[in-house]
């Protein structure tokens, strides 16, 4: 590169790189495999490639690279070990204070994790499963208790999961009207009120992975008018997201994620040993030591003198349990 001082400047949702750096393109792109029946001889498959950053051009001749902010740590790495100083400039969202836990009243469990996560980072995805165990709106309601100073939009793609989603929010004292604290509805009601859009703090996706297929571009163009907002996306773990669509969701919501397994409950690494154990009989259960057993038999045949006798093989494998309540 032959830049040795690069800007890197938050314009909103978006980042500008200054001066445009030779090829970047190249690097953050994502692609997706198409049937040709055009191509010689046919059928025939296209790998097209969708570039994550974009060139721009000022009025003033200076040309620069757009992004979504989301790519803004992959982008600042990736420059920063290729050798240029990079600086950071335009306003981007405020640290947040700690969550008020004690207006949490009536919501217990308390899922303290993902208020911390949305006080610590300004972006991510906050998966859930989808079996029922976890209530979007109670989250929901959650992150507007803690911080009852933010203003916070929610944007959902159907109409029916509006409506829903407002009427649980009221149920747990949520003021959903236009004045109040929360603005929910679809994507197209949002830019109906596009000019509160810019005063929200905090915006949260409840179907992120449909934020690019919207009707007329809807949740792109309502992610334009979002100048100061934190913006996470509520998405259900069962669901199977394309790689083309996960690298458009990385690039928006950015890197940082979070799982939620049931209210109050946060997840724990699993740690597993595999001990094999010759000889002898089953081994004991272990109890009250949050460990999970599990064992298996099978016959292996060891030399002991000059026959091969067949000899009992216990594989034990111990794991911590995978979630606690907090």
């Amino acid at each position: 590169m032959a830049a040795h001082h690069l800007t890197i400047r938050r314009f909103g949702q978006y980042i500008h790189v200054v001066p445009r750096v030779a090829r970047l393109d190249e690097t953050f792109h994502t692609a997706y495999h198409k049937a040709a029946d055009f191509v010689d001889p046919p059928p025939g498959i296209l790998r097209i490639v969708d570039p994550l950053i974009w060139p721009r051009e000022t009025v003033d001749g200076i040309q620069f690279w757009q992004a979504f902010a989301g790519l803004e740590p992959l982008i600042r790495e990736f420059l920063e070990r290729a050798g240029p100083k990079v600086v950071l400039r335009g306003k981007r969202p405020a640290p947040l204070p700690p969550p008020d836990v004690d207006r949490l009243g009536g919501l217990a469990p308390h899922d303290t994790t993902v208020l911390e996560f949305v006080r610590q980072y300004e972006r991510g995805l906050i998966r859930y499963p989808g079996s029922g165990a976890v209530r979007p709106a109670r989250l929901i309601a959650q992150i507007a208790r803690a911080y009852p100073d933010l203003r916070i939009a929610v944007a959902t793609t159907r109409l029916a999961d509006a409506r829903s989603i407002r009427a649980e929010l009221a149920e747990f004292g949520i003021d959903c009207t236009r004045a109040g604290q929360v603005v929910g509805g679809t994507w197209l009601d949002l830019l109906e009120v596009k000019r509160i859009l810019r005063r929200r703090d905090i915006c949260i996706a409840l179907n992120p992975d449909e934020v690019f297929s919207g009707f007329l571009n809807a949740g792109i163009e309502v992610v334009r008018r979002l100048d100061r907002a934190r913006l996470y996306g509520l998405l259900a773990g069962n669901l199977r997201i394309p790689p083309r669509l996960r690298d458009f969701l990385t690039a928006l919501f950015g890197v940082e994620t979070i799982y939620v397994p049931k209210h109050g409950y946060c997840p724990l690494p699993v740690e597993a040993l595999f001990v094999p154990m010759y000889g002898g009989s089953r081994p004991p259960p272990i109890t009250g030591t949050g460990l999970c057993l599990s064992s298996r038999s099978c016959s292996t045949s060891l030399l002991t003198g000059p026959t091969c006798q067949p000899v009992p093989t216990w594989l034990v494998c111990v794991s911590w349990v995978s979630s606690r309540a907090r």
